[in-house]
């Protein structure tokens, strides 16, 4: 028995509720009991890895004193007696195997963060901030006064931060401290039971949650803090941007940090054509950062800005200035502690940290003797400072300053659509300079001045005496209370750039009111011709490369200035896939989910194409977009991808899709599966897997099957040689085998059994049986805890809901489906995310919609699940109701349920007609023939209509069934053939959602 399971039992429970560890208390004697068990195992297999990621919580807990935490000092706690047994990847990885196992959810931004989720299972560091309580108290009084949404909207306030001993100024500290003060401003009691748990820390709180009642709510400040750390030991060394977005957003603000109008539910945010996050609203109408994590965040020598911009509604919206600094080491720069050996870049030369450094290239000297240290090949000075100090070199003399009043600034972009990126701010004439204080906000104009100095200027002048900017480089200088800031930005003027005769392989390249010595460079893939010197060019890409490239380097430069490095806009069009690193990717080639990030489509700039997915064992559902950007990542598609793909079966291996781009006739066909890896069963029986043609090292996992509720658990596979083994349990000899969720593996689900004598019932024999057991059932039952615990591996293991048959007996009938919403709902904390994203996404699985369901079954459901939890949260069950009407603007089905009558804007034909024409005569004909049975039209014009009768009778099929009025012909239950009717009418309301609303309304009005 795990150490794990001797504490569950000691506390008479049954099986593990998915609370936080650090709710469990271990007594001392526990915690003793659970560090020695590790040495008294006898190989590495014998470690349970729940047991390691509950070490990871209660180590932070009780362990931690200061410094920056990390898997190797854990591990060194452990004594060295362990190291025979299991080194310390070995062990961090079975911690994450066992918070797995658990089911905990990770903390997810740029990357998935599995360290610091490990660590703050263990709640708050109760030894170091017991130990440093006065600190700690003053330190969490300012952040609360601070209201923050990020760390970063105190992390970078040196009074702020220096309350905090210097051993205790890192990021997870300020992470773990951000979600007390958060749990106090929002009146939760999260964190009561561990805050009181410790006399010292229980006056902290009680102060912290006197405080809150007397602060005023705090406008924040919207821009965004963005930055890159430096990391110097020489054996982590690495440079990395960090990203300063909040969780959520209010719409204002979000529209400011965006420069936008944010009208749509989803935004795609990109950066370098990376998918960063979705801003998707929630139901209070702010917007939720969903992080794509698959951001490359390291550093690749790349000394241009990032090119920002967000997609909707296929449209590509620039967002400008949202990174405004990049590293430069052909410069000295300067920076200021982040945490342990991390340094955080600054723009400027003045900081208001005591302690900063400058890093320059060795030909910059200084009367400090300067560390050397070689960074990316490259030779580097050093140099740690406090207060003032100058370095030099043969040509300037640069001063730096430290512990002063500090600021930031921004000069707004004015850079043109066909310019990628660039090295510095690019503007055509003058701009705007917006300067922010170091509590990052923005001063009035009055409260400083910004000088501007161009060669042909002999002093500085002031920006606002100017009209007329002249080309070229042009040097600024911010002066605020005394402290003075310098920087750049480059004046293009009315300079343009047009491309003709573009093609897959070439193009021609003019500019207009060219002022400038312009230069394209060469590279082994691209030839440049100067036809005409600065005014056109033709550019040839190296076919046998195979590659197309993403951007065209140039520079442009006026006599001896400066120069402006940049990036063009990829001239060269065609209709293919190109990969992150412009590798064009071959006809007829299989990708998979986990590969969409980095793959973009190429298309015509000039002619329409069109862009075509459907699913090939459901050829008859197509989903077509005309493409109305050059250059478009394909995993902005993926809502639609993942639609098709789960019109057939998610665990039948031949399940693919079909990408087609389509032009006057030309096509080009690409094939997309599901999964990346598939399970080889063949000696399932002698209790060995091993993967298909693929020699790699996945974490997997079998799912118990045919077993009690309470059996029900992720339970890792061991791996010898080329084989994983089957575990033997007391209680099944059948399991679902799956992986652990990575960036680029994923295996397809897969039924074994190691019992040769098993003979199960066919698929749709079992979804029966499980369908009868929820309909006899209550939700007490064993089956029903089935469900949720199923339900709950497929949200945290990222697989389909469809992969198990207890799951899919909830779409067979309105009567199950509508006590299963309300079950799943309230064994779920985020309601939000319940309704927005789990809900869609079971819907889209299994072929069918909740609110299909009869109005009789919606009142059944709701009084057996009020009672099943208490009238007094009769509240709650409503409001799981209300809020998945609304998120479907379907309102209007409150009062219908409630017996109230429903007014709504009849459907007439100009509406029809509308409708028909904004679909467009493409998708028309591409619409199934496959339509619903209706028993009326119910005043809706019938004409012939042809196949776009579907999304007449979609939505009519559905009201009719909302009011139980179609006998002979229910949308529920049913063979194959009505499985494709609920696909189709799924699709007609995909395609025109408000026309099939305004359908169903209209139904449901007339008696």
């Amino acid at each position: 028995m795990s150490e794990f399971d001797k504490i569950l039992t000691s506390r008479n429970i049954q099986k593990y509720s998915g609370d936080p560890l650090w709710k469990f208390q271990l007594s001392n004697n526990e915690f003793s009991q659970l560090k020695t068990s590790f040495s008294l195992s006898e190989n590495k297999n014998k470690i349970n890895p729940v047991d390691c990621a509950l070490y990871f919580a209660e180590w932070w807990k009780r362990c931690y004193n200061g410094g920056k935490p990390s898997k190797e000092i854990i591990f060194q706690s452990l004594g060295i007696n362990l190291e025979s047994v299991i080194d310390c990847d070995e062990f961090y990885k079975k911690a994450k195997i066992g918070a797995e196992i658990l089911g905990v959810k990770w903390l997810k931004k740029q990357n998935i963060l599995f360290f610091r989720t490990l660590l703050l299972q263990g709640g708050l560091p109760i030894l170091h901030i017991s130990e440093n309580q006065g600190s700690y108290k003053n330190f969490l009084l300012a952040v609360l006064e601070e209201q923050p949404e990020s760390i970063e909207d105190f992390m970078f306030q040196p009074q702020i931060i220096n309350l905090l001993p210097p051993s205790s100024r890192n990021d997870i500290v300020y992470e773990n401290c951000l979600e007390i003060v958060k749990s106090i401003l929002n009146d939760e009691t999260t964190y009561d039971d561990l805050l009181n748990s410790n006399v010292a820390i229980k006056k902290i709180n009680k102060e912290l949650r006197e405080r809150k009642t007397h602060l005023q709510k705090k406008q924040r400040a919207s821009k965004i803090q963005n930055y890159w750390i430096l990391n110097i030991d020489p054996k982590k060394l690495k440079l990395s941007l960090r990203l300063g977005l909040a969780d959520s957003y209010t719409k204002e603000v979000l529209e400011h940090i965006l420069g936008l109008e944010i009208v749509e539910k989803s935004n795609h945010f990109f950066i370098n054509d990376q998918l960063v996050c979705v801003f998707q609203k929630m139901l209070s109408g702010n917007y939720k950062t969903e992080w794509n994590n698959r951001l490359a965040q390291e550093w690749t020598r790349d000394t241009l800005l990032p090119n920002c911009y967000i997609i909707v509604n296929n449209n590509r919206f620039e967002v400008k200035d949202f990174i405004t600094t990049a590293p430069d080491f052909s410069e000295p720069s300067l920076w200021v502690p982040f945490s342990d050996n991390e340094w955080r870049l600054i723009k400027g030369n003045s900081t208001s940290s005591e302690i900063a450094a400058i890093l320059s290239p060795e030909s910059w000297k200084s009367k400090q003797e300067p560390e050397l240290f070689n960074l990316f090949d490259t030779n580097f000075n050093w140099i740690k400072f406090e207060g003032q100090t100058e370095i030099s070199n043969e040509f300037y003399t640069r001063h730096f300053i430290s512990n002063v009043s500090s600021f930031d600034w921004t000069i707004v972009s004015q850079m043109p659509k066909w310019m990628f990126k660039a090295k510095m701010v690019v503007v055509q004439n003058v701009p705007k300079i917006i300067v922010y204080n170091d509590q990052n906000e923005a001063l009035k104009s009055s409260d400083y001045e910004v000088f501007i100095k161009h060669k042909s200027f002999e002093i500085w002048k002031t920006i606002n005496e100017l009209n007329h900017l002249p080309l070229g480089c042009i040097d600024v200088k911010i002066v605020n209370d005394q402290t003075t800031a310098y920087d750049c930005f480059y004046n293009i003027g009315n300079l343009r750039i047009d491309y003709s005769n573009q093609n897959i392989s070439s193009a021609e390249l003019s500019c207009s009111n060219n002022n400038f010595d312009f230069k394209i460079k060469e590279t082994p893939i691209l030839k440049v011709f100067e036809q005409s010197k600065n005014r056109a060019y033709k550019l040839s890409v190296e076919t046998k490369f195979n590659k197309i490239p993403n951007s065209i380097l140039a520079s442009l430069r006026i006599g001896n200035s400066k120069s402006l490095h940049f990036e063009i806009v990829c001239p060269f069009t065609g209709i293919t896939l190109i990969d992150q690193e412009g590798k064009i990717i071959l006809e007829e080639s299989q990708l998979t989910f986990n590969h969409l990030h980095g793959i973009r489509i190429l298309s015509e700039s000039e002619e329409s194409v069109i862009i075509k997915f459907k699913n090939i064992l459901r050829p008859e559902v197509i989903i077509s977009k005309e493409l109305r950007l050059k250059i478009q990542p394909l995993i902005y598609f993926k809502d639609e991808l993942l639609r098709l793909y789960f019109l057939a079966d998610a665990m039948n291996h031949e399940n693919m899709l079909s990408i087609e781009l389509e032009k006057n006739g030309v096509s080009k066909q690409y094939f997309l599966k599901g999964f990346t890896h598939t399970l080889n069963v063949e000696n399932q029986f002698q209790g060995k897997l091993n993967l298909w043609n693929s020699e790699d090292d996945l974490s997997l996992y079998a799912v118990p099957l045919n077993c009690s509720a309470e059996n029900i658990s992720l339970i890792p596979l061991l791996k010898e040689s080329e084989d994983y083994k089957i575990p033997k349990t007391n209680f099944t000899n059948q399991y679902i085998i799956i992986s652990s969720y990575e960036k680029n593996r994923h295996l397809m689900p897969r039924f074994v059994s190691t019992d040769n004598q098993f003979k199960s019932l066919q698929k749709n024999e079992r979804i029966e049986l499980y369908h009868h057991k929820l309909e006899t059932s209550d939700f007490k039952s064993e089956i029903w805890k089935e469900i949720l615990a199923y339900f709950n591996i497929c949200i945290n293991q990222n697989i389909p809901f469809s992969t198990f048959d207890q799951l899919r007996a909830v779409s067979r009938s309105s009567a199950v489906a509508s006590r299963a919403f309300f079950f799943l709902g309230i064994n779920q904390i985020n309601t939000d995310e319940f309704i927005q994203k789990m809900i869609p996404e079971l819907e889209t699985d299994l072929g069918f919609c909740f609110h299909w369901i009869r109005k009789d079954d919606w009142h059944d459901a709701i009084n057996e699940v009020a009672q099943f939890i208490g009238e007094e949260y009769f509240r709650n069950v409503i409001a799981l109701f209300s809020n998945y009407m609304n998120e479907n603007d379907l309102g209007e089905m409150i009062q219908f349920l409630n017996g109230q009558r429903i007014f709504t804007d009849k459907v007439y034909n100009p509406f029809i007609n509308q409708i028909r024409s904004d679909l467009g005569e493409r998708v028309l004909k591409e619409l199934p023939d496959m339509k619903p049975n209706v028993n009326d039209y119910y005043n809706i014009p019938n004409n012939e209509y042809g196949k776009f009768f579907l999304l007449i009778k979609a939505p009519i099929a559905v009201a009719e069934s909302i009011k139980n009025v179609q006998k002979e012909f229910p949308i529920w239950g049913g063979n194959d053939f009505r499985e494709q009717i609920r696909r189709n009418i799924q699709y007609a309301q995909y395609l025109s959602p408000e026309f099939y609303n305004r359908i169903i309304l209209q139904v449901l009005s007339q008696n």
